[in-house]
């Protein structure tokens, strides 16, 4: 309890800005987790979408074994 009593005295000064530096890096990470999950979600859809033509073109005779 006194090693954070001092690392509490310590950072009194300077809490302000070490919380905003924090809060502007989570939106930074927030922000890049969006934007792969959505990278990742075209691919899924990508994917998906070759499969749905590949089962309509084995209906009509086509042999796509792999999806594609």
């Amino acid at each position: 309890m006194n090693k954070l009593n001092l690392l509490n005295n310590y950072l009194g000064k300077n809490r302000k800005y070490l919380l905003m530096i924090l809060n502007i890096l989570l939106v930074v990470f927030v922000l890049l987790e969006i934007t792969i999950l959505n990278n990742l979600r075209s691919k899924f859809e990508i994917l998906t979408a070759g499969t749905e033509y590949c089962r309509t073109c084995s209906q009509k005779g086509g042999n796509f074994s792999r999806g594609w």
